[in-house]
């Protein structure tokens, strides 16, 4: 297993997490580890989580 493997493992199951929470917010289910204020940082967080997930598999792919 590559060291980006690794990252991108990691960083799926944060983002699992992440959308979670968001999911949590969005209908006003209690359980998110944020507060509904923090939704948009929420959104943007997932965004930037998921474009390092999306650069780190292209590099993946273009090593093997």
């Amino acid at each position: 297993m590559t060291d980006n493997t690794q990252k991108i493992i990691a960083l799926r199951n944060e983002l699992r997490m992440l959308k979670g929470d968001l999911e949590s917010i969005s209908s006003g289910e209690a359980g998110s580890r944020f507060a509904a204020g923090d939704k948009g940082k929420l959104q943007t967080r997932i965004a930037a989580i998921q474009q390092i997930v999306d650069d780190l598999e292209a590099t993946d792919s273009q090593e093997t």
